[in-house]
């Protein structure tokens, strides 16, 4: 996989990446980084958070001053030590892990923060729920209202099947899965009534979605079938 790299939902020039570390930008195209050279150089960016030894960040998301970071260590399924995933989070102030027994124990492939509520979070879960990671945990799809501290699954009406990404966006979720896009009102909870999401699309996966900048439409990237846009219904 390659480390994320996400912006603030409600400021363009706030960025945030991944690897161990979660680092934080605000100089946008201006940034520079030049610590290595001699002298040191100035850098934008500021490192604020270390999730772990041996993790690495998988996917990102950011609104104002909270951030969420998931990540995966060890992230080899059968590897030693076991493999084991988690979400880290600053909400309510001060970096810590969250700690929900319903989470699965599979790769965080996506974070959706609300831009209208920092406390209201999505994680998206890749892998099936049965059979290929012991303990791997079910679901695919939660959603958070207070900052991370507890979580609802509302993908228990979707197939399981492998999830990569979420889109809010005027009352919908709109989801990218290894069999397609799905849609369905935001407001469902355990009950949220998931639908396929329009015609077209290759039969291949979807590796991301996107909401365009016009905020009527969404981009989904294909694993080797390019890059299809459709309106939001």
């Amino acid at each position: 996989f390659i480390a994320p790299l996400a912006t603030d939902v409600n400021n363009p020039n706030h960025w945030v990446a991944g690897g161990e570390f979660v680092w934080d930008d605000t100089a946008a195209w201006a940034t520079v980084c030049q610590p290595a050279a001699t002298p040191p150089g100035p850098c934008s960016w500021t490192n604020v958070h270390d999730t772990g030894a041996g993790h690495s960040i998988t996917a990102l998301a950011v609104n104002g001053s909270v951030t969420y970071a998931g990540w995966c260590g060890n992230c080899n399924i059968g590897g030693s030590p076991p493999f084991a995933s988690g979400i880290d989070t600053n909400y309510g102030g001060t970096w810590h892990t969250v700690s929900a027994p319903n989470l699965p124990n599979r790769f965080v492939a996506g974070l959706t923060v609300d831009p209208a509520n920092p406390a209201h979070v999505f994680a998206v879960y890749n892998g099936y729920s049965r059979r290929w990671i012991p303990g791997g945990g079910t679901g695919h799809v939660f959603e958070s209202t207070d900052g991370g501290a507890t979580w609802t699954d509302i993908s228990v009406l979707l197939p399981d099947v492998p999830s990569d990404a979420l889109v809010l966006s005027g009352g919908k979720l709109l989801l990218a899965t290894d069999i397609g896009a799905f849609i369905a009102n935001a407001v469902g909870g355990t009950n949220t009534a998931w639908a396929r999401l329009g015609t077209n699309l290759p039969n291949t996966s979807l590796n991301d979605l996107r909401l365009d900048p016009n905020g009527t439409t969404v981009l989904a990237a294909t694993h080797g079938r390019g890059l299809w846009r459709i309106r939001i219904p």
